[in-house]
């Protein structure tokens, strides 16, 4: 809405603001810190059919920039030719240790690549598995089909102690005794 040719209220659904042209202000004052106009004194530039242009502020222009840099910039001597100073030099500031867990590692930016997760240990990528049983690639000893068989091709090895040996379902169990030299004993005692 306009007040007059200076001063305009701008509507939006949860909120209005109110526009002062002349000096370039807003009331959500975003003019006032940046200096450029916001988007409540954009519409009302254009509502008064100027340019934006007008109304930024003289620091961003380039007339300004290439006033700012019109005079020579001289360089400078190394810092061996520098004048010495009696005072001691300067210390970096101490470190706080902040609060709550410590990161890891640090922040990566979108386009840096992903850290390694052990930098002195060699990636696998582009090697293919190669089996410790039948030597085929493509799976190891845990996943091999030929495991069933060449654990159950050895022999088994004879439990200690006695042994219960059923002959058939009728029959009662006889009880044998693998320890031949206890029954040498026996005999010879």
């Amino acid at each position: 809405m306009k007040a007059d040719d200076c001063h305009f209220q701008i509507r939006e659904p949860y909120d209005q603001h109110t526009v002062d042209v002349l000096q370039s202000s807003c009331s959500c004052r975003r003019c006032d810190l940046t200096g450029i106009p916001c988007r409540h004194a954009n519409s009302t530039i254009w509502c008064k059919n100027e340019e934006p242009e007008t109304y930024v502020h003289h620091c961003y222009r380039v007339s300004t920039y290439l006033k700012a840099y019109e005079p020579a910039i001289l360089p400078l001597t190394s810092q061996e030719f520098w004048p010495k100073c009696d005072l001691p030099p300067p210390l970096p500031p101490t470190y706080e240790n902040r609060l709550g867990r410590p990161k890891k590692m640090r922040r990566r930016e979108s386009d840096e690549p992903p850290a390694a997760t052990n930098p002195t240990k060699m990636r696998k990528s582009g090697k293919s598995m190669k089996c410790g049983i039948c030597g085929g690639t493509g799976h190891n000893s845990r996943t091999c089909k030929n495991r069933e068989k060449t654990s159950c091709s050895s022999p088994p090895s004879a439990p200690a102690g006695n042994v219960v040996e059923i002959t058939s379902a009728a029959s009662q169990p006889t009880i044998r005794s693998n320890n031949t030299q206890s029954k040498s004993k026996k005999a010879t005692s």
